[in-house]
């Protein structure tokens, strides 16, 4: 098979030489056109480059997932201890029992992502950062810790943020 300009050769040279008609040996030898077998190397070499980045954005997605799911449940386990403490009907109920639902919303989102773990290890996913009302997740975050920070004796206030800050909402309710 002859050689395209341009491809991979590797020469195999005998241990040969041909007489020449002026009494001069002339080595002679043949290549072996490995063109496939580079092309094949490079694909593999790139299969396991798209493998390495996959695995780290598997591992990614699990290290924030991991810390993500811990976030609700300090909230959900402080509310459950004032459901414990209150009367069904008080103001202290209601408010824990909705901070326990906005959490298990949050829970339950979360756990939807990690559902679609194999679409991630693909790269199938993209976040998308859009405005959110920081303001806004802040207040949530304070409500949701009102009835403990009152019986620490501790006093929050909210100073309002000037511009919007760009997150994941779902990430950050």
């Amino acid at each position: 098979m002859a050689a395209s300009v341009g491809s991979w050769c590797r020469p195999g040279w005998t241990s040969r030489a041909r007489a020449r008609s002026d009494g001069r040996c002339s080595p002679f030898g043949t290549t072996l056109d490995i063109t496939e077998r580079k092309e094949a190397e490079e694909q593999i070499r790139a299969r396991e480059e798209e493998l390495r980045k996959a695995d780290r954005r598997k591992s990614e997605f699990l290290a924030v997932l991991s810390h993500e799911l811990r976030n609700p449940l300090a909230p959900m386990r402080n509310n459950v201890q004032l459901l414990e403490r209150s009367t069904a009907d008080s103001e202290t109920a209601r408010h824990a029992r909705e901070v326990l639902r906005r959490q298990t919303d949050h829970l339950a989102r979360l756990v939807d992502d990690l559902l679609d773990i194999t679409r991630i290890s693909h790269g199938k996913i993209e976040l998308q950062l859009e405005p959110v009302e920081a303001g806004a997740v802040a207040a949530g975050v304070c409500s949701d810790a009102s009835d403990l920070f009152r019986e620490r004796g501790v006093e929050l206030v909210m100073v309002p943020l000037l511009a919007p800050h760009g997150s994941w909402p779902t990430r950050t309710a």
